[in-house]
């Protein structure tokens, strides 16, 4: 069991790139720091150098071999208090408990809260044991808890590892992809997604068509928009709205295949962290003989070399219409194709400089 901020992550889970909070923590934190530096801090000071350093290592495998031990602990001690006893804890449960977890921590950045708090082993346990309860609670629909655990071995890695908390939405995500990045930060709260919607209309006209098919798997086209664009092309509204399936079923699979990317990345870097701990543990033991441990590290290797590559293949897939599907449904003719780039670019420009 391991807690990470997971990269890169869009589907309908995955937009949440807003920035890291910067605090003002140790004199001069920095991941180059000893790691008997690290050992010494204490629990609060580490907690907070994560959250400073959220992209260091050094933090987080201290916060690992710190606290994976508790966490397992009160994992196992809760999923036994619903009444799943440990001969039906598969691999893949304690993966879907994990991946709730992480979002639990990083994606709500509930470690911000945690700095003030009086005992943080204390509300890390509370917070590990109502992700567990949380989970059982959501699994209601089974007959019980213990019969979903001995299913769970036979999910499909196509299906996702945790709970979708709400459909994708233009705000959250906008400023994803590095083609097409809006204002960072800015638009979180309803008024400010009002703002956007307005001046996203106030667009000179063919802006604001390939605007809103850019983004038409997160926003759906509104009917006058179908409209509109039958009229461009002279066609019926229906075969306008026939395409837009097509595009929109064509999108569907490519968010599909990154939700399984992300999953797996998630489970994969899950692993990853089990073996950095595995090893730290038999490094300490004396009686490790120097073979173990040198082919334990090259295992590490190679299971880190193929998690980047996942995470790379990952960064590649794109959930918006091309720029020739773009063309297409909007009857721009292939020459002016180039101008969909120009087009984007002039909307974002106009609204980056909206006040949010």
């Amino acid at each position: 069991m391991v807690l990470y901020k997971l990269c890169g992550t869009h589907s309908k889970i995955r937009k949440q790139n807003s920035k890291e909070p910067h605090l003002q923590i140790l004199s001069n934190p920095k991941p180059q720091n000893s790691q008997t530096v690290v050992k010494n801090l204490t629990d609060v000071e580490l907690i907070r150098c994560c959250v400073e350093n959220g992209s260091s290592d050094i933090y987080w495998k201290a916060f690992y071999q710190r606290f994976n031990r508790l966490i397992d602990k009160r994992i196992l001690k809760t999923l036994l208090y619903v009444g799943i006893p440990l001969n039906a804890v598969t691999q893949d449960l304690t993966d879907e408990i994990s991946f709730i977890l992480i979002e639990k921590i990083h994606g709500k950045k509930l470690f911000k809260k945690a700095l003030n708090h009086t005992n943080f082993r204390a509300w890390l346990l509370t917070v590990v044991r109502n992700v567990v309860l949380d989970w059982n609670r959501a699994k209601k629909s089974q007959k019980n808890a213990f019969a979903y655990a001995m299913e769970i071995g036979k999910k499909s890695l196509e299906e996702p590892i945790g709970s979708d908390e709400k459909s994708a939405r233009l705000v959250d995500t906008i400023s994803a992809p590095e083609e097409f990045d809006l204002p960072d930060g800015k638009i979180q709260k309803t008024h400010h997604y009002d703002t956007l919607l307005r001046a996203v209309k106030n667009l000179p006209d063919i802006q604001r068509l390939v605007l809103k098919v850019k983004m038409m798997f997160y926003i759906s086209l509104e009917k006058e928009e179908i409209l509109e664009i039958a009229s461009m092309r002279s066609v019926s509204p229906l075969k306008i709205s026939r395409e837009v399936d097509a595009i929109l079923s064509s999108l569907e699979k490519k968010n599909e295949k990154y939700e399984h990317q992300q999953n797996m990345i998630a489970i994969k870097f899950t692993f990853l962290e089990r073996l950095h701990y595995k090893f730290y543990e038999m490094e300490k033991n004396l009686n490790t003989s120097p073979n173990k441990l040198k082919e334990l590290k090259k295992e590490i290797a190679e299971k880190t070399k193929q998690l980047e590559k996942m995470r790379n293949m990952s960064q590649k897939i794109n959930v918006y219409p091309t720029a020739g599907e773009i063309a297409q449904l909007l009857g721009i003719a292939k020459a002016k194709q180039k101008n969909i780039g120009i087009w984007l670019y002039r909307a974002r420009k106009t609204l980056n400089h909206i006040e949010l």
